[in-house]
């Protein structure tokens, strides 16, 4: 298909350095004992903003980046989760936090 000459020219993506998920591991899931986790095929992307919306007694988790001041920003994932499971996660990310502040690790 031929470019119309008032489109700009397509810009290449820019290589992004992404670093490699974890091997895998075990976690202590509540109800099951211990389960393997397999990160095979994962791409982590990197974000720096969250929102959060409820509906249905779900929380939706809606993540992407902002570089810029923007009216508008850029969802690139979403994460749905039961309101058991948020309460396991804020549990988790406390503890994470607690670990890195006794390590000196706070950035």
């Amino acid at each position: 298909m031929a470019k119309e000459k008032d489109q700009p020219e397509e810009q290449q993506p820019q290589e992004q350095v992404i670093p490699e998920a974890p091997a895998g591991g075990e976690e202590q899931v509540p109800g099951q004992g211990r389960v393997r986790l397999s990160f095979e095929g994962v791409v982590p992307q990197y974000a720096n903003f969250c929102t959060f919306a409820v509906r249905g007694g779900e929380v939706f988790m809606s993540f992407g980046k902002a570089f810029v001041p923007s009216e508008e920003l850029k969802v690139d994932s979403q994460v749905v989760m039961s309101m058991r499971n948020l309460e396991q996660m804020h549990q988790a990310i406390g503890r994470v936090l607690e670990q890195t502040r006794e390590q000196g690790d706070e950035q």
